[in-house]
């Protein structure tokens, strides 16, 4: 090997770790490397002029948001005035099979029988009055037996709602037209005055019969 060889591979050696070791060598070499780019790099009249057809013609690409082209568009009238926009159809333009085409099917329900609602037949008044004694009637009443003697007559041994009270053959009871029609061993009977065929008969309590018994 001749000593410029061996000269040229010493200084490649004492470069490379000059490179590797130092910053201030690494830094003005990637400057210098900014610097080439930013000199090569082409102006902006230059990209210009690169871009321009050379036959003297308009680029249309570059033509697409002209003063002529912006007027137009502006004259169109603003979609959001026109009839119907933004409306949703309603429930008949909404039901549509996917898989036909043409005018939405339109289901018609007709009834070849129609219902007719028979007028409410008037109650009879007598029977809204006899309804009416009935709730007169005490139901809460209780009969617990009679006392009495052959001159005096008897007398029903009554309770409701925790009140005791005797009542003798024809007393009245509530509000309503009812009386005491006879006094017996095992019940007591009641005849409406308004209305005679209305009756009730309400048995001996339970209890009375089994302390008789």
């Amino acid at each position: 090997m001749s000593e410029n060889a061996m000269s040229l591979t010493a200084n490649l050696t004492t470069w490379r770790h000059e490179l590797k070791s130092s910053r201030r060598v690494q830094g003005m070499l990637i400057l210098s490397g900014l610097t080439t780019a930013w000199l090569l790099w082409p102006s902006p009249s230059n990209a210009q002029r690169a871009f321009r057809p050379k036959n003297g013609g308009t680029n249309d690409t570059c033509d697409l948001l002209s003063d002529a082209r912006l007027s137009s568009i502006s004259a169109l009238p603003p979609l959001a005035k026109l009839d119907g926009s933004g409306a949703l159809p309603n429930q008949s333009g909404m039901h549509r099979d996917l898989f036909l085409f043409g005018e939405p099917v339109r289901l018609v329900m007709e009834n070849p029988h129609p219902i007719t609602m028979a007028a409410p037949v008037p109650e009879d008044p007598h029977i809204a009055e006899l309804r009416a004694e009935e709730d007169f009637f005490p139901h809460s009443l209780r009969y617990l037996g009679h006392l009495g003697s052959p001159s005096a007559g008897r007398f029903a041994g009554f309770i409701e709602n925790e009140a005791a009270s005797t009542l003798p053959v024809g007393a009245a009871l509530g509000q309503g037209h009812w009386r005491i029609k006879s006094i017996l061993d095992d019940r007591v009977e009641f005849v409406n005055t308004r209305f005679p065929e209305l009756r009730k008969s309400m048995p001996l309590e339970a209890s009375s019969r089994r302390e008789e018994a």
